[in-house]
């Protein structure tokens, strides 16, 4: 299939990522044979209403909201291509029913769910923009260069940027219910999954592409919205941009986006159990207390920590790691950031942006599974080894990555390796 029909394929499928999970307890398998499906998955019929009939949410003149006005189906097309109407139709159904409204972030990266009786809708896009804006940066990486590849795009920048992340609040559990029960009808194979799901506080899918938790949740004592929303967010977007990566990954750096934005901890996905008070800002405190002992190696659990559960130590691990990336990557943009501007090219791109287009890269590579006849699909459940990941992030970091971690995680500044550095420029390069 051509490039262009793909990313077609993209902007008419909402959600639809190349990877095989939904949060991991429900497999997805995309193969090549489903591609003439999801190209029609979402399609509306283009035959008008009869006189007097109701609109469709496609033809309504209040489509959606976008930049704090009603916005139509041909307002956001024009603005972003298809994805975004077609994710707000995906969804239409369950909105409509339960009093929902479509509201579209500036730029068109996510539409979040608002009940329609709700107030500060323009303080929640004001929050989904700004943790947008941080991810972005957070995650920008270098570009391969164009030597060597005929011109083609690196292989690394994958088609499913275009498409919209959803987010969902909620009004109480049986409504969060209900959007569960309607994201098994947009991916079938959720169906078994979704009473497990009921049972969560909140929901982070990668087909579709989308987030919801319940805004008043029985039960629930320890809980700040503001962090659901930067936490799932950051998870979401990763997601968006590199599909499934390993999950210590992909929780390490939806905490320290929760850390560096609301200066402590809320979200803990799979949790189901008393969380003491301190525990929302002790982490820095705890990630001492683990490596007290003199433990100099950590990759390997991190590794194991299986997706759908809950690990506080590994947890604590995957933040530190994450929090040590970042470090050295604000360390060489500063370094780099004065020699950029004059030359007037964009910031430089980073190690943590590198390290998890390297990991999507190899998920679409190494765990793929080809048959004669020319169809391939996703090896379900597939995880890189501990050697592939140590591999990849010594690549970007040094061979000596994790000894330096462990320093940063017992309070020292993280340190770059220098030759190490210079070294993994030029493999980005």
């Amino acid at each position: 299939m051509p490039a262009t029909s793909i990313r077609r394929l993209f902007r008419a499928w909402p959600g639809l990522v190349l990877s095989c999970g939904v949060p991991s307890l429900v497999p997805i398998v995309l193969t090549s044979g489903a591609l003439s499906f999801a190209a029609t998955a979402f399609e509306v019929s283009g035959s008008p209403h009869a006189p007097g009939a109701p609109q469709s949410p496609r033809e309504s003149d209040d489509f959606a909201r976008w930049k704090g006005r009603p916005a139509t189906v041909d307002q956001l097309d024009e603005a972003f291509g298809e994805a975004v109407s077609a994710a707000i139709t995906a969804w239409a159904p369950w909105a409509e029913e339960h009093g929902y409204v479509a509201h579209v972030e500036e730029r068109g990266r996510v539409v979040l769910f608002l009940a329609s009786d709700a107030r500060g809708e323009s303080k929640d896009l004001a929050l989904v923009t700004k943790t947008c804006d941080v991810v972005e940066a957070l995650v920008r990486y270098e570009p391969r260069p164009a030597e060597g590849r005929d011109g083609a795009e690196d292989p690394r920048d994958a088609p499913w940027v275009l498409t919209p992340a959803v987010m969902i609040h909620a009004r109480d559990d049986a409504e969060y219910g209900t959007a569960l029960e309607h994201a098994a009808t947009l991916e079938p194979s959720l169906a078994s999954w979704v009473p497990f799901g009921k049972g969560l506080t909140g929901f982070t899918l990668v087909k579709p592409l989308a987030s919801g938790w319940a805004v008043k949740a029985k039960g629930r004592v320890e809980w700040d919205p503001e962090n659901e929303v930067v936490h799932r967010l950051t998870s979401l977007l990763v997601l968006r941009r590199f599909g499934e990566v390993p999950y210590w990954l992909l929780a390490g750096v939806s905490w320290y986006v929760e850390v560096k934005q609301c200066k402590d901890v809320y979200c803990f996905p799979y949790r189901n159990e008393f969380v003491w008070a301190t525990e929302h800002t002790s982490w820095p405190t705890a990630l001492k207390q683990l490596f007290k002992d003199g433990r100099a190696e950590f990759l390997a659990g991190l590794v194991g920590w299986k997706r759908g559960t809950f690990d506080a130590d590994r947890g604590k691990e995957a933040w530190g790691l994450a929090r040590f990336i970042a470090e050295l990557d604000e360390q060489r943009r500063v370094a780099d950031l004065r020699d950029r501007s004059k030359r007037g090219e964009a910031p430089a791109g980073g190690a943590l942006g590198a390290i998890l287009a390297d990991l999507a890269e190899l998920r679409r590579t190494a765990g793929v599974r080809h048959f004669d006849d020319g169809r391939w699909e996703l090896i379900v459940g597939w995880e890189p080894s501990v050697e592939q990941q140590r591999e990849i992030l010594a690549r970007h970091l040094g061979d000596d990555f994790e000894a330096r971690a462990v320093a940063s995680f017992r309070g020292k500044p993280a340190k770059t390796n220098r030759s190490e550095q210079g070294k993994g420029a030029e493999q980005r390069r």
